[in-house]
């Protein structure tokens, strides 16, 4: 994945600090994004994902120490990215997901052969 990269050890470090400080995994989130908008510029230039996620394990781990850090307070500064924000978006997402899968032809013929199979049961 984009973010299964080799960040220096005090980036590391801080994030894992931050995390146990914190808690929370909406850490995660926020640096995360502090990293996407740090290499918005650059990324908007590139023209495929592999581009982009190239440069997420190439390039941004060897960004300078004073890059990382800006990147890692910024995250810190963000109080709008919370645990109740984090439950919200994968509430979301995962209903999403599951209607998404539930209007599939497949998942339909699924369903409503598991449903005949319970009522063909004799008990």
């Amino acid at each position: 994945s984009v973010f299964a990269s080799e960040f220096p050890m005090n980036f590391a470090g801080r994030v894992m600090d931050m995390l146990m400080a914190e808690r929370s995994f909406a850490v995660v989130l926020r640096v995360a994004l502090e990293l996407l908008m740090e290499a918005q510029e650059h990324v908007l230039a590139l023209h495929d994902l592999e581009a982009v996620v190239n440069h997420f394990k190439r390039e941004v781990p060897n960004w300078s120490r004073e890059r990382l850090n800006k990147v890692l307070n910024a995250a810190a500064d963000r109080a709008d990215i919370t645990d109740r924000v984090l439950a919200t978006f994968v509430e979301q997402f995962t209903e999403e997901d599951v209607a998404a899968a539930a209007s599939r032809p497949a998942a339909r013929n699924a369903t409503t052969n598991a449903a005949a199979a319970e009522s063909s049961t004799p008990e």
